[in-house]
């Protein structure tokens, strides 16, 4: 009996330990099923929601998908076969890969994190640093990186050494030994390019103009490699914890001999933590980058793009972010030259495709943007491989996003107006055909697109900055609503309707209470918008030791006037100058200096006087100012009576810009352009 009592008394404990075995994996599998409810699944996709149904079957995936009415085949975790394709189109496409048992959610692609989960906009000026410096748009990206339930902003900014040597004065037209010197100085670490990071605020951001700031978010980076020139920040997976890993896209100094630089991996090393070092082996032009799993091992691994050699290089993952260059993917004796990439799938097979484009107009190489299509294998070739439309005249190509069947492409000018304006090309993934151009010939070039919470319910799609946002739409019923007016004589492409003499083509008085945006476009945070002795909004530069500028307008602008009100501030002296008809090199330039002297000029290459004048000025002061150009007549007129004018055909058609020399401020208001 003893025994027997013995035996019984071990038995119970068995069972009780089995018991509290139990409870600890029930409340285990609570708290997991709790985290991944607290998740925002309404940013992911169908297809999304189906491949983690198929991979792991988890309850809250499975809910997911019966809400939405999807027929998703049950958790395959051993299965070879093809995701199941979902019945109902998604608003974005995500890429699949190889049914790996796992139940995390961390195995997202670089384009699932940026393309696929909305973020809210962020303004200008949230972005900008010391010295007037701001954040390079391309390198911005969004997400919780640290996984704390909020949103962190992560962003590289140029060194002012780096780009004053390259752009100040115009220095990137100067020659190829110029360059070759920059190259050199460039090896110098002062000339890297660094960090800044905050706390997203949320939808409390509203436009750039408005005065507002950031908690910074406090990372500690390890490691002393760095980049000169980045070119795109890729948020990614890439190591064993569940935090996000960034890759840093290098091109190097920009200018001859184009010599390139390594590329970065930044690793997570517990939250906030990171250490970096260099992706690649060997130096390269590399313009831009993606991640996906391309031996179907479940890791992530990264595509990068080199310019310069026109080769896709692909660095396999061991799953501890340790990375192996390998050359079967693409194919190696033939040139694939590209500025811009993205992974996703196109064309609904499963299988991830490979979008390219670049500068189609021969500038960069003259490639024509195209799709490579993928396989189980992931190895592609040219001979599956279909060509996207050019757009005239915008043939440089920047971005794309998916968006249920069609693909919607970011494009800016091509020569000879390089970099101007902003196009959204709306390309049908059945078809390959153009369905829609937008376009804005007036602002700056988006850099990247991306899916966005809107303040009301629902999404949109477009920059992620305001300062780029005129081209923002929703896409609802099949059908692009831009959600910002454009003006006439900006208006959609084949809508545009020619303007009658005597129309107002163009106006701004920088009153900004109820206004969407300020339409002049000013890249470098200079200029600023405040309110004269009588409450007048008023639009004005910061003195620095450089030339401050704006430009707007079309560079299909012909015949027109443009007159504005502007003074000197009280104290301060200086010039400034008013460019017409400015376009491919060239343009009609009127100068007034603080002490009343006028000239008018045409400047290509060098600078040829046409005309000169003398007016009383008086600092702090308004002056009514008007500047022609009607056929080979140009008239500079203050007050409206002609100062300087002179006869001059050489310049046809082109934009507006206003400058104001170093160390002098002045304001400007009430611009008004009229067709004549």
């Amino acid at each position: 009996m003893p025994v027997l009592s013995n035996i019984k008394v071990k038995l119970l404990g068995v069972v009780k330990l089995n018991l509290y075995i139990r409870v600890v994996c029930l409340l285990c599998v609570s708290f997991m099923a709790a985290h991944v409810l607290a998740q925002d699944l309404s940013g992911w996709s169908d297809k999304t929601v189906c491949r983690l149904v198929e991979s792991n079957g988890g309850e809250v995936y499975i809910k997911e998908a019966s809400s939405r009415g999807l027929e998703c085949k049950a958790s395959t975790k051993t299965s070879k076969a093809k995701p199941t394709k979902p019945k109902s189109n998604s608003d974005e496409t995500i890429i699949s890969k190889s049914p790996v048992d796992t139940k995390k959610t961390n195995k997202l692609t670089s384009y699932e994190i940026m393309k696929t989960i909305p973020y809210f906009k962020i303004g200008t000026e949230l972005t900008g640093s010391e010295g007037g410096k701001r954040t390079d748009y391309r390198t911005i990206t969004v997400g919780d990186f640290n996984n704390d339930g909020k949103k962190e902003i992560l962003a590289l900014v140029n060194s002012i050494k780096y780009d004053d040597y390259l752009w100040k004065n115009n220095n990137f037209s100067r020659g190829k030994a110029y360059h070759q010197k920059g190259t050199k100085l460039s090896a110098d670490k002062s000339w890297n390019s660094y960090f800044v990071s905050f706390i997203h605020p949320g939808p409390s951001i509203s436009e750039s103009f408005n005065n507002q700031s950031l908690i910074e978010w406090n990372i500690k980076v390890v490691g002393e490699k760095g980049c000169v020139h980045p070119s795109q920040v890729l948020p990614a997976y890439l190591n064993e914890d569940d935090l996000t890993d960034f890759v840093i896209v290098c091109t190097g100094y920009d200018g001859h001999p184009f010599s390139g630089e390594h590329s970065l991996i930044m690793l997570s090393n517990g939250p906030n933590n990171y250490t970096i070092d260099n992706l690649t082996k060997s130096k390269g032009y590399y313009h831009d980058g993606s991640t996906a799993d391309f031996n179907n091992d479940g890791f992530m691994d990264i595509m990068l793009a080199d310019t310069v050699s026109n080769r896709l290089k692909v660095y396999i993952n061991n799953g501890k972010g340790k990375f192996t260059k390998k050359n079967k993917y693409f194919p190696q004796y033939s040139s694939i030259r590209t500025f811009t990439t993205e992974i996703f799938d196109i064309n609904d097979d499963g299988y991830f495709d490979v979008f390219l484009g670049g500068h189609e107009d021969g500038g960069g190489g003259g490639m024509p943007t195209k799709i490579l299509f993928g396989n189980k294998d992931n190895k592609f070739s040219t001979k599956e491989m279909k060509f996207v439309p050019n757009v005239k005249g915008y043939e440089n190509v920047l971005d794309v996003i998916r968006i249920k069947d069609h693909l919607f492409i970011v494009r800016t000018a091509s020569r000879p107006n390089f970099y101007e304006g902003a196009v959204i090309q709306q390309v049908s993934t059945k078809t390959m055909k153009t369905v829609s151009v937008h376009k804005n010939e007036t602002m700056d070039w988006i850099r990247r697109i991306f899916k966005l919470k809107s303040d009301e319910k629902g999404v949109h799609y477009g920059s992620l900055s305001y300062h780029t946002k005129m081209l923002d739409f929703s896409f609802e019923d099949n059908e692009v609503r831009l959600l910002y007016k454009i003006d006439e004589g900006q208006i959609l492409e084949g809508l545009n309707k020619k303007a009658a003499a005597g129309s107002t083509i163009f106006s701004e008085d920088f009153e900004i209470e109820g206004k969407l945006a300020i339409r002049v476009d000013e890249r470098n945070n200079k200029w600023y918008v405040k309110q004269d002795d009588n409450g007048n909004s008023i639009y004005c530069n910061k003195a620095t030791d450089d030339w401050t500028h704006f430009k707007f307008g079309s560079a299909d602008w012909s015949n027109y006037s443009i007159s504005y009100r502007m003074k000197f501030l009280a104290g301060k002296g200086g010039q400034t100058e008013t460019h017409i008809r400015k376009a491919d090199g060239s343009d009609y330039r009127a100068t007034i200096g603080s002490d009343g002297e006028v000239e008018i000029a045409f400047k290509r290459e060098t600078h040829d006087h046409l005309a000169s004048g003398f007016v009383s000025t008086k600092t702090g002061e308004w002056l009514d100012i008007q500047l022609t150009a009607s056929d080979d007549n140009i008239k500079y007129l203050l007050d409206g009576e002609v100062v300087a004018s002179a006869k001059d055909n050489r310049a046809k058609k082109g934009s507006v810009f206003f400058a104001v020399t170093a160390n002098a401020e002045v304001c400007i208001d009430d611009i008004v352009v009229n067709k004549i």
